[in-house]
Order: structure tokens, then C-alpha cells, then sequence
């Protein structure tokens, strides 16, 4: 019995090595297969946008680094980058030089002229498995490996004590066999002495001593192995008791973030996105647009005199749904409007979706018995690096353009990028002048 849980526990332990070093190398080959994808992702958008930042701002100037630092986001995936114009170190990552070569990190390097013919190079190492993630990795095998360690450990000190006890059983029989053996020796001398050993074992009551106690010292025995089993299980159960209430814990964070989760991020009122969630949104999907070099509107609908409590807003609503389809990038604007994020398209194409829409509109509302004549402002970015906010402002004011001219409800912002280029470059001298 003992040999084979011996047997028993090296197996286990083994097959736990033997897993958990498989899971660590399946684990850490995984992320760095999606580790190099990343990081090439990484540095051909960082190139990407240097090139665009090249177009817009004097390289080396403040738009241009701005830009440039933006674009680099967290330095903690790269090992090192260096960005040189005209060969003039301009960025530097980390100050001093500590990089070393790793399997784990992948370089690269690009070289791009800039719109005022500047030669821009870039270098980059960047970590496909970043060394937090190695150690996390390593953290969760090592810890897997301990508690293998220590449940055979345990598992070979319980067999250990066990066959202690039956070894001092064995001990203890044959020590009462041999004190048996001499008592029997002296009743026979007694016996030959003309003694009466049978009235005396009667009066002493030898004999059923004898009877006696090898059962009561064989129940203790037993009971001894008893105490020890029940001292060695209580640790079994409060560790699974322990493992019971976490399921428990679980479900309650899970209940919270779904109670969390449960106060909607769409109005019951319209179906659409809170007023609140735009900018955030919005600001997201200019990120979004920017990084894959697409266009992107922004359409504010107003339908003068209604509130949520007309009975024709349920009506409006259906419209714009059906119009665009996706919930998700409508939202209520004011009491009487709405915004609707209008990817891919830029302002020559969105005002021709206005027009559909705007003939919708009319026509729900006139079924509706409403004479209102709904309004229209647009926006887009135009290839610009402008933020939600500013776009917002944008479609506000052709909003208000709208209202002004009945003859024209759709109004478009159109902005000539260029001249936004010029303005921007202006400001940031101007801004630029008192800190020098």
C-alpha cells in the first residue's frame, strides 16, 4: 500500500511538471505569434502617421512631434526607438543605450521624406512578448509547480505517518506475547512448589487481564489511527470549503457588473444613445477613421416643436433607424434632435444622404398630420486631426445656418484643408512665442 501511493504521488507530481511546462511554452509561442503581428502593426501605423504629420507640420516642429508622440502612444512595448531628421536625433527612447538583443524583440526601420523634403528616419525594437507578460506566465507555472510539490509532499508524509502507527502496533504485540511467555514460566514454577496458582489467579484475576488488556490497548491503537485521520482531514475540508465560496464571490462580482451593465446605455425614450455617451463616442470613431485614413461625418437633425412626449416622436425615430440601420451611432441631441455618426462617407457624400433623409423625415411627419420642416447640419473631417468636440461645433453652427435659411434645412460644413493646415500651423507659432 505504502510503495504504491509512493508511486502514485511521483506520477502526479510528474504529469504536473510535464502539463504545466507545455501550457507555459504553448502559452508564451501564442503571444509571440500575436506579439509580431502587433508590432508590425505598431510601427507601420507610427510610419503612417509621421508620413501624414511630414504633410501638415515642418518636421521637427511642435505639430509634428506632437503628432509623432501620439502616434507612439506607451513606450513601454518598445525596448528602444529613435527618431533622427537629417540626421539630427530628434526622439529618443530610453535616454541612455540598454538595449540587448532578444528573441522576444523585433526590429525595424523605415526612412521617409518629409512634404519639405527632409530625410526622416526611424528605428524601433519592439518586444513581441513583453517581459511583464513572461513573468506573469512564469509566475502562474511556478505557483502550479509549488502546489503540485507540496500536495505529494503532504501525500507522502500522510502515507509516512500511517505506516509508523502500523509498525508501533507490531512492536506492541510482540512486546505482550514475551510478557505473556513469563508469566506463563512463573505459574509452572509455582505449580511445582505445590503451590495453588489456580486460586490465585482467581483472586487476582490474572487470567482475564490477560484477555483484556491486548483489546483495549488494540481499540486505542485504533483509535489513535482514527484521531489522526480526522486531524489530517479538517485541512482538506477547509480548503474545500474555501474553494466552495469562491463560485460564490464570482457570482456576486458578476452580478454586479451586470447590475452595473443593466442601466443601458440607450434612452428608453428613443431607443438611441444618451446625449451624454457623444463625445465619447464620437471621439472614438475619429480615432478609429484617422488610423485607417477614412472620412467620417457628423449629421445634428432638428425637428422644431417636438419634444419626447409628441406622439409622432416614435415615428421620428423609426425613421432615423431605418435610415441608418445601426443604433449604436445615433443618439438624442437636446430635446428635439438627434446625432448620427456617419462613417466612410465624406461631406459631398453625406450631404446626399442628408437629402434622403430629410425626405423621410417630411414624409413621416406629414402622415403624422405636422407641418415642421426638419433641419440638417453636417460636418466631416475631411482628412483633418480634429477632435470630437471641434466637429461637434462644426455641425452646431451649419445646424444654426439651417435654421436661419427655411429654403436651405440642410446646411453642410465644408472646410478647406489647406487653409486648415495654414490656420493650425499659425496657431501653434502664435501659442509657441510667448514660451520662448
Amino acid at each position: 500500500m505504502k510503495k504504491r501511493g509512493i508511486n502514485v504521488a511521483a506520477l502526479a507530481i510528474a504529469c504536473v511538471f510535464v502539463v504545466t511546462v507545455i501550457a507555459f511554452s504553448a502559452c508564451i509561442y501564442s503571444d509571440y505569434d500575436s506579439g509580431l503581428k502587433a508590432a508590425t502593426a505598431k510601427f507601420e501605423k507610427i510610419s503612417a502617421r509621421t508620413a501624414e504629420a511630414s504633410g501638415m507640420f515642418q518636421s521637427g516642429s511642435r505639430g509634428f512631434l506632437t503628432l509623432f508622440n501620439s502616434a507612439v502612444g506607451s513606450p513601454e512595448i518598445f525596448q528602444s526607438i529613435k527618431l533622427e531628421i537629417d540626421g539630427n536625433e530628434v526622439y529618443k527612447y530610453p535616454a541612455q543605450d540598454e538595449a540587448q538583443s532578444s528573441v522576444f524583440v523585433k526590429s525595424f526601420s523605415t526612412r521617409i521624406v518629409g512634404g519639405d523634403g527632409a530625410d526622416i528616419r526611424i528605428n524601433a525594437n519592439i518586444y513581441t512578448v513583453a517581459p511583464a507578460i513572461i513573468f506573469y506566465r512564469a509566475r502562474i507555472a511556478f505557483i502550479v509547480i509549488l502546489a503540485g510539490t507540496l500536495s505529494a509532499g503532504l501525500l507522502l508524509m500522510y502515507l509516512y505517518l500511517n505506516s509508523s502507527q502500523d509498525d508501533g502496533d507490531v512492536d506492541f504485540k510482540k512486546t505482550k506475547i514475551d510478557d505473556d511467555f513469563g508469566e506463563s514460566l512463573f505459574d509452572e514454577e509455582s505449580v511445582q512448589e505445590g503451590s495453588e496458582p489456580e486460586d490465585e489467579t482467581k483472586a487476582d484475576g490474572g487470567e482475564p487481564e490477560q484477555e483484556t488488556e491486548p483489546q483495549a490497548q488494540a481499540e486505542q491503537a485504533q483509535e489513535q489511527e482514527q484521531e489522526s485521520k480526522v486531524d489530517f482531514n479538517p485541512l482538506e475540508n477547509a480548503y474545500a470549503d474555501q474553494q466552495a465560496e469562491l463560485p460564490e464571490t464570482g457570482g456576486q462580482e458578476a452580478a454586479a457588473v451586470s447590475l452595473g451593465e443593466g442601466q443601458g446605455l440607450f434612452s428608453p425614450a428613443s431607443g438611441f444613445g444618451w446625449e451624454s455617451y457623444l463625445d465619447a463616442r464620437l471621439e472614438s470613431e475619429l480615432i478609429r477613421a484617422a488610423s485607417s485614413e477614412q472620412d467620417l461625418a457628423l449629421a445634428i437633425i432638428k425637428i422644431p416643436g417636438m419634444t419626447k412626449e409628441s406622439p409622432y416622436y416614435g415615428n421620428v425615430c423609426q425613421v432615423l433607424l431605418d435610415f441608418f440601420q445601426f443604433k449604436d451611432f445615433l443618439f438624442e441631441f437636446k430635446e428635439d434632435g438627434f446625432a448620427a455618426i456617419i462613417q466612410g462617407k465624406d461631406v459631398d457624400q453625406a450631404l446626399q444622404s442628408a437629402q434622403v433623409l430629410h425626405s423621410n423625415l417630411k414624409g413621416a411627419l406629414t402622415a403624422a398630420g405636422q407641418s415642421e420642416n426638419p433641419q440638417i447640419g453636417i460636418s466631416s473631417r475631411s482628412l483633418r486631426l480634429i477632435t470630437a468636440e471641434r466637429l461637434k461645433n462644426e455641425a452646431e453652427q451649419a445646424l444654426l445656418h439651417a435654421a436661419d435659411d427655411p429654403a436651405s434645412p440642410i446646411i453642410a460644413f465644408r472646410v478647406n484643408p489647406e487653409k486648415y493646415r495654414r490656420f493650425i500651423s499659425g496657431q501653434d507659432e502664435e501659442e509657441a512665442e510667448p514660451q520662448a
